[in-house]
């Protein structure tokens, strides 16, 4: 499962991912093409 949030606390504590999760971390504002201009990868 691949979700996009913005921290891994967060994410961790409102249920959006589970430890082991591949989420995509971002920091920016999103652009009209879906994408962002900052972007990195992580696993909770």
């Amino acid at each position: 499962m691949i979700s996009t949030v913005w921290g891994k606390e967060l994410a961790l504590q409102s249920g959006l991912a589970h430890k082991g999760d591949v989420v995509v971390m971002v920091s920016g504002a999103l652009v009209p093409s879906g994408t962002t201009n900052t972007a990195s990868v992580h696993v909770l």
